[in-house]
């Protein structure tokens, strides 16, 4: 349990990081440089983050190393696989679309991208939440044509990439935090109880 939790809390902060740079994006694409627009950004953000971080740094003495070595070596060769497949594909999206004149198109091709290899990864993770997450980017690519009209200069996707990533993590970092106590204060409760 520890170690699932650990490791939602290492995804989280690559979500709040990416969000941020989509949302920074969109307000330098829609406003330029609108300095009290970015400290915002970059304050949510950063808090986030943060979030995650302290979640991890929690959680993270509480992981036995040694419980299921090779369950953990196979999710981690797979990880590594789908994030390269991930990275590989939106440098071809990108030399593709420079190359046919659309470079415009890189923002939502990178979208539907980002989207797509959530989807595994829901499954190798056991995370449900992903699963929402990638369809929701899915979506915004998809859609991305039709909201931009002809033009491929439409930042409200940025902004609606930006806020799926953002929800995400703020859905990961409440769940099971009301109702009940975290297991985490809960062990650490039983501890200094002794």
């Amino acid at each position: 349990m520890y170690a699932r939790k650990a490791g939602s809390a290492v995804g989280q902060m690559f979500f709040a990081g990416f969000g941020t740079l989509w949302m920074t994006a969109w307000c330098l694409h829609l406003h330029g440089w609108d300095w009290p627009m970015l400290g915002l950004i970059l304050m949510a953000g950063s808090t986030l983050f943060l979030w995650a971080w302290c979640d991890y740094r929690a959680f993270r003495p509480y992981v036995d190393p040694k419980a299921e070595p090779a369950a953990q070596k196979a999710r981690a060769r797979a990880f590594r696989w789908i994030n390269a497949v991930q990275w590989l594909a939106v440098v071809v999206a990108n030399i593709v679309l420079n190359a046919v004149g659309r470079p415009g198109w890189t923002a939502p091709a990178v979208i539907l991208i980002v989207g797509l290899h959530l989807l595994p990864l829901a499954r190798l993770f056991r995370a449900p939440r992903h699963y929402v997450t990638g369809l929701a980017l899915i979506v915004v690519a998809l859609a991305y044509p039709w909201m931009a009209g002809a033009d491929s200069n439409y930042p409200a996707g940025e902004f609606a990439t930006g806020a799926i990533l953002w929800i995400s993590v703020l859905y990961a970092s409440l769940s099971g935090r009301f109702g009940e106590a975290s297991a985490v204060t809960f062990e650490r409760q039983r501890i200094m109880a002794k």
